[in-house]
């Protein structure tokens, strides 16, 4: 089961609601600042917890695919009576093009997105399993110490060590192989 944090706005709006999708070893966390911040601008978010991370249901992610996590943020929006904005970060930002290419949005935002490509390199080798946060340089859990993190303030990197979690191989071996997005 998706877990999703929603915010809404205190004054009930008819603007379309923003959806959030976080990048790869993270969750939904990563996006409390930011739904705050919305919700003081009138606009509802809900952020997603991809499947196996944050608050969903925990699950093997060895063989997830970038598709399935962009199947994950459909089945989301589908609840929707309009169409979303979807705003992603890193892989969470080819997700929310993935998404949509196939399911449609008011907007799509990439921030830092993991760029799609126009063909991908039938070379690349993808391999099944799943990996940490070490791999991007985060090896310790104290907010002093994340050379990978010097542009978040200290509560800033609080909240982005509280999302960290474990990501599928498989998906960022998609990603170095190429993801095409028309």
């Amino acid at each position: 089961m998706l877990a999703v944090h929603g915010v809404l706005p205190d004054t009930p709006n008819h603007r379309p609601p923003i959806v959030l999708v976080h990048g790869a070893a993270n969750s939904a966390v990563v996006w409390t600042f930011w739904q705050r911040a919305l919700a003081d601008r009138g606009w509802p978010s809900y952020a997603v917890d991809l499947r196996g991370h944050g608050a969903s249901t925990p699950c093997d992610l060895s063989a997830t695919t970038m598709q399935d996590y962009a199947d994950d943020v459909i089945s989301m929006t589908l609840k929707f009576v309009t169409n979303p904005i979807l705003i992603g970060w890193s892989m969470g930002g080819l997700v929310a093009m993935m998404v949509g290419e196939r399911f449609g949005a008011t907007a799509v935002v990439g921030l830092a997105p993991s760029a799609p490509v126009a063909a991908p390199n039938p070379e690349k080798i993808i391999q099944r399993g799943e990996f940490g946060p070490e791999e991007y340089g985060i090896i310790s859990n104290d907010p002093a110490e994340q050379p990978a993190m010097p542009d978040l303030d200290r509560e800033e990197r609080i909240l982005a060590l509280a999302s960290l979690g474990r990501e599928s191989r498989y998906a960022r071996g998609e990603r170095a192989a190429g993801i095409v997005v028309n």
